[in-house]
């Protein structure tokens, strides 16, 4: 199986991203991407379940019973000296060899999250929840932008885990 470790997808930044923890299984609980003024993010866990009637019916109209869902959490460390102020952690899931676009999906035990402000030495986790159907879970793509352009495009892909 080919490497796959996260790489920068974005064009232009003032902060450089290293790769710290190479992920030749794609990414699961503890890949991680650094950028060179020490703020990282990393995947500290992963979850799988179904979108359920309940679901459907009182928080995601929109969602269908029994779709497969994949709930990432991610985790935004400032190991930088100043604040990261108005931390947007934008996110984008792709599955497939097309790369058709993950829905993103609420259920019931998920609570709406922001990141808003990390001081310098702390940090902060969140959680997104996608539709990603089972048999495409081997070859998906997240893209985290933390900050919608000071930082380069985290990207995190190969099979969830």
């Amino acid at each position: 199986m080919e490497s796959s470790s996260p790489t920068p997808s974005a064009a232009t930044t003032t902060s450089e991203p290293t790769p710290d923890t190479a992920n030749s299984k794609g990414f699961s609980e503890g890949s991680k991407y650094v950028w060179s003024d020490d703020v990282e993010v990393s995947i500290v866990k992963v979850k799988f379940s179904k979108m359920t009637k309940a679901d459907v019916e009182d928080v995601d109209p929109d969602g269908k019973v029994g779709q497969d869902l994949v709930r990432f959490y991610m985790r935004v460390r400032n190991g930088s000296t100043a604040p990261l102020d108005d931390v947007a952690g934008e996110v984008t899931v792709s599955y497939g060899a097309d790369g058709e676009q993950a829905e993103q999906r609420f259920t019931k035990d998920q609570e709406f999250e922001e990141f808003g402000t990390i001081r310098a030495g702390r940090a902060k986790t969140i959680s997104e929840t996608y539709a990603i159907p089972r048999k495409a879970q081997g070859d998906v793509t997240l893209d985290f932008d933390l900050d919608l352009g000071t930082h380069e495009v985290a990207t995190f892909s190969g099979p969830v885990r």
